[in-house]
């Protein structure tokens, strides 16, 4: 009698053990962008196991909204690039953000590369935000005066 309790009791058990493990958070994970897995990194930061993204050698193109902490990395701000806007916001949001460059392309409607708001922090190392905007598109940073449209007297 005694034996069939116990026999009952080590099946329950173990099935509270792995109700517990698969009820736990998210395991961390690093995802690396672009892979079969996730092509953008938008794509990964919607992955609540991606922990930390890392970002192959070249240019990823796409905006990238990030609503969660985690790790945002390239292979070197001079070889690994986001061809868009990073916008990190929420209250409570730390993202650690290391060698990366982000470009913001001709004709965007926002020239901002990383906007931060709603309490979110940003932490970096060997991070470069680069603007591609037209900043005179008139002809007057080349000294060229037949671009005035109108004459003062």
């Amino acid at each position: 009698m005694n034996t069939s309790k116990r026999t009952r009791f080590v099946p329950a058990a173990l099935l509270i053990v792995i109700i517990a493990v698969a009820a736990s958070p998210a395991w961390s994970a690093t995802c690396n962008v672009p892979s079969p897995a996730y092509h953008v990194v938008q794509a990964a930061e919607d992955h609540a196991s991606c922990t930390e993204i890392v970002l192959s050698v070249g240019y990823v193109f796409g905006d990238v909204a990030i609503d969660r902490s985690l790790t945002l990395k390239g292979q070197s701000s001079s070889t690994s690039a986001i061809v868009g806007q990073v916008t990190v916001q929420g209250t409570g949001v730390a993202v650690t953000i290391e060698t990366l460059r982000v470009e913001v392309p001709e004709g965007a409607v926002s020239q901002d590369g990383l906007v931060v708001s709603g309490g979110a922090e940003v932490t970096s190392d060997d991070l470069r935000v680069i603007s591609t905007a037209v900043i005179f598109a008139d002809g007057f940073e080349r000294g060229d005066e037949t671009a005035w449209s109108i004459s003062v007297p």
